[in-house]
């Protein structure tokens, strides 16, 4: 039986990224949005983003609630290929209910010049406060663009927020602005102890 589905393309802030918004839920009971890298990300949570990576130009994939964010390397022109894209992911979702069907830790990633330690910090007493204003002010803004915020940590001791980019925001050119000008001023008008945010 085939269900229902309609999908139309965004463009987003990140010129590598595009949109695929579907007009019904993506995600399972048992899943959370899922960003993959590779193949291997894929095995047991995603079938349609395993699917996707068929496509050679394909970097990435991050699938939320209602849209699939599709990274590509950079070789080919968005218009040569958005529609061929927006039929497979509309033909696939025809025959499948969901587009992630159960959440799969992340692997832990090697460390490179630009992520050269793990960030793992203790719980704080404004841990609460931070994700509570990111969900109210961050959030639905950087999913309207293709993207999420996850919250990683909050080291006290020097007030800094650490943030992991996911989507469209992962390589954004107007990211660092975002978390400069955007996140950062937020949160420290509304808690003294941040003194600046990062990604990681």
């Amino acid at each position: 039986m085939k269900l229902p589905i309609s999908v139309y393309v965004e463009m987003t802030p990140n010129p590598n990224t595009y949109k695929f918004v579907c007009d019904r839920y993506l995600l399972s009971e048992q899943a959370e949005p899922s960003e993959y890298k590779n193949t291997a990300d894929c095995e047991n949570s995603s079938d349609l983003a395993k699917s996707l990576f068929g496509f050679p130009f394909v970097q990435s994939v991050f699938i939320a609630d209602n849209f699939v964010a599709i990274t590509q390397n950079g070789y080919v022109e968005w218009l040569s290929v958005q529609n061929e894209l927006r039929s497979f992911i509309q033909n696939f979702l025809s025959t499948q209910e969901y587009a992630v069907l159960q959440t799969v830790q992340a692997k832990t990633a090697e460390p490179t010049e630009k992520n050269t330690e793990k960030i793992d910090l203790p719980p704080s007493d404004y841990d609460t406060a931070i994700v509570h204003l990111l969900d109210e002010f961050v959030r639905p803004a950087v999913a309207r663009d293709g993207g999420a915020i996850d919250f990683v940590g909050f080291d006290a001791e020097t007030g800094t927020v650490h943030l992991q980019m996911r989507g469209a925001c992962d390589g954004c050119p107007s990211a660092s602005m975002t978390l400069k000008d955007g996140i950062e001023r937020l949160l420290k008008s509304k808690l003294d102890k941040v003194q600046s945010v990062v990604s990681v």
